[in-house]
């Protein structure tokens, strides 16, 4: 092999390959896992139905980390707010939606109200009103006609 190519020895294989045939390990100290991505390959091609398995129990077992973890990376990632944060907004507003006074309790969460055309965050909703806002395009002209007719 081309000395100027930096390599490693797999650890299943025991061969030694260029260091691009292996995937990226923030715990191991050169940053690169230990085997090979042709090794990682052939065991999850050989375990499909034990590796399936073992996940389906995992998100079984850990349900609520991982629905914790999906709502701090949501919050953060879309609406450029952290958990704690969306806990202060919740707080400010006495644990109910903004527009019809509901309590946002765990089988009705709250949800991050924006301004779709600036990002914004204007408050916390249930999920109805959230979804009514967005169904009227945060339109006030539409939600004041929708106004009109019901009455």
């Amino acid at each position: 092999m081309n000395d100027s190519i930096p390599t490693k020895v797999c650890f299943k294989c025991k061969a030694l390959k260029p260091k691009t045939e292996f995937n990226k390990c923030k715990t191991h100290k050169d940053g690169l896992g230990s085997y090979c991505k042709t090794c990682i390959q052939l065991y999850q091609r050989d375990n499909k139905h034990s590796i399936a398995t073992y996940q389906k129990q995992y998100h079984i077992d850990n349900k609520e980390l991982l629905n914790e973890r999906v709502r701090r990376h949501h919050s953060m990632h879309r609406y450029g707010i952290s958990q704690e944060e969306v806990a202060e907004l919740i707080k400010k507003c006495h644990n109910q939606c903004q527009i019809c006074g509901v309590s946002l309790l765990q089988f009705n969460p709250a949800h991050i109200d924006h301004a779709h055309n600036t990002g914004i965050v204007r408050g916390i909703l249930c999920r109805c009103c959230n979804s009514g806002l967005g169904l009227f395009q945060d339109n006030p002209k539409i939600l004041k006609k929708a106004m009109e007719y019901l009455q």
